[in-house]
């Protein structure tokens, strides 16, 4: 999740675990926040690590739920040494609850959190919600302001209640687009692995992914009969087409994607793919694919179809450059540049 969200969901915790007396209820809001993005303390490894270390990394030990005791020990020994802190005990409460809410938000979104590290690096995800969700937000922020404004603690328990049902409603949506996908494979014939994945701007836009060999099959549907954002957000204005690429199941449009790249150079993708240059980001993707051949320099760019949208560039983008026969570097895009690929499908 985003870190707004990680923030207003901490800071929440510290309003409904936190003393009532006002200096102490000053102390919880501020422990709550800063406990809601500790977690993500992991992103400092940019300042000494590779990208890609830092992605494969990422949402490890400090979103491990066997931990969330000794972090909120931590945080809660800070918070008592503050001026104007509060009890350590009342401190762990507090941050406790935030880091655990945060990795929970975490653990929602198609990413994967390794919420049994050290002892199992697996990364779990629960794919309900994509990363960032503006209802979410909006609850969260809203219980925490009338919350706040009133002086009552209701308002954010109701918050943390309407953001258990709309989570349960998107996983009932998960639920119905894997069936979609799987009656598509059916009636196709096609042994093929489904997987949906959350879309933004409504809990009804879904990405169905049919994985079979050498290929991807994707459509992106939205559940909705009637999808009130495209009636009201037209074509042309910014970030339009992608909303308008969501449409109604029947009369979804499956995409093939070749994981390596057309099938006169497939043999070569797949070479620079296999590559011991690429094993961080095999590492890390979950379904790479081709995403095009740089004629400049020969490097051949990798990309995960997780985090693609439709007219977006992707987020997540690696090459394998030649350096020999049969020797691969890894390359990451000059200063987070997307290469222009003259051959990019």
């Amino acid at each position: 999740m985003d870190p707004v969200t990680h923030l207003l969901g901490g800071t929440l915790c510290g309003h409904l675990a936190g003393p009532r007396d006002r200096r102490g209820h000053r102390a919880a809001l501020l422990t709550g926040a800063v406990a809601g993005l500790f977690p993500d303390i992991d992103y400092l490894g940019h300042l000494f690590q590779d990208p890609l270390t830092v992605l494969n990394n990422h949402r490890g030990v400090t979103h491990s739920f066997l931990l969330v005791p000794l972090w909120a020990g931590l945080l809660g020994w800070v918070a008592g040494k503050w001026p104007g802190g509060i009890a350590w005990r009342r401190g762990f409460l507090v941050a406790c609850a935030a880091v655990s809410l945060h990795i929970l938000l975490d653990l929602i979104t198609p990413y994967g959190t390794r919420i049994l590290a050290p002892l199992d690096r697996h990364a779990f995800t629960l794919g309900t919600t994509f990363v960032i969700d503006p209802v979410l937000t909006l609850i969260l922020g809203a219980g925490l302001a009338v919350s706040l404004q009133r002086g009552s603690r209701a308002p954010g328990a109701l918050a943390l209640l309407l953001l258990a049902a709309l989570i349960t409603f998107q996983g009932h949506n998960r639920q119905e687009a894997e069936a979609l996908a799987r009656s598509h494979a059916r009636m196709q014939r096609l042994p093929a692995e489904v997987l949906a994945l959350p879309q933004p701007f409504s809990a009804w836009n879904w990405k169905l992914v049919l994985q079979l060999p050498g290929e991807y099959r994707i459509a992106h549907v939205n559940l909705g009969r009637e999808p009130l954002l495209q009636r009201l957000y037209p074509r042309n204005w910014p970030l339009g087409r992608t909303l308008h690429s969501y449409v109604p199941a029947e009369r979804a449009s499956w995409q093939r994607i070749p994981r390596y790249g057309p099938d006169a150079g497939a043999a070569r993708v797949r070479a620079a793919w296999e590559s011991p240059a690429m094993a961080p980001f095999r590492s890390f993707a979950r379904l790479p694919s081709w995403y095009g051949n740089d004629r400049r320099d020969g490097c051949i760019w990798f990309t995960d179809q997780r985090y693609t949208l439709p007219w977006l560039p992707p987020p997540f983008l690696f090459a394998a450059c030649p350096e020999g026969p049969g020797r691969w570097r890894l390359q990451a895009p000059p200063d987070g540049r997307w290469p222009l690929l003259p051959s990019a499908g």
